[in-house]
């Protein structure tokens, strides 16, 4: 699961590089993880863009297990460190979620889910995502990936930035 870094260092934590896995999220302990990590990732969201009725923030570990969603999870010896979730329809990929364990931030956690979700998608027309449009660190992310703002909106009072990027 996870690899040992050379001894010149690299990523990782404690000396381990971290793999992006398939979770399976309908697992009672597999959901409550994802549940404990997305609550703390979003609550940072939440404070930056000031709303804090995201689903990811309320949602229970048995709503987790009922998404029709792949997640894609970050680990490494010290356990989950960031996942994304998504749906595939027809020839797009929607990201319906990407969270990070807030001690893991800025640590390319983001950027290594998106990569292997490009990867996985490598025959998808189009990448979409939404997050919120003073959320500076995430779309960042997104564009330092190749996404780029298609739209934004207001919804539930919240201005959302709607990212796509070709396949």
């Amino acid at each position: 699961m996870c690899r040992k870094a050379s001894a010149a260092g690299g990523p990782g934590t404690l000396g381990v590089v971290p793999s992006v896995i398939v979770l399976d999220h309908r697992d009672p302990e597999q959901a409550t993880k994802i549940r404990v990590l997305q609550q703390a990732s979003y609550r940072v969201e939440a404070d930056l863009i000031g709303f804090d009725k995201m689903p990811p923030l309320v949602e229970r570990a048995r709503d987790i297990a009922r998404l029709r969603l792949t997640v894609l999870g970050v680990v490494d010896v010290g356990g989950l460190r960031g996942l994304l979730g998504y749906r595939r329809r027809g020839d797009v990929v929607d990201i319906d979620r990407l969270a990070v364990d807030p001690a893991h931030f800025r640590r390319g956690v983001g950027r290594m889910l998106l990569e292997a979700l490009h990867h996985r998608g490598a025959d998808a027309d189009r990448f979409e995502v939404s997050t919120g449009s003073t959320n500076e660190p995430a779309l960042a992310l997104y564009r330092a990936m190749g996404y780029q703002v298609a739209d934004e909106e207001v919804s539930m009072s919240v201005r959302l930035a709607h990212l796509m990027r070709s396949g």
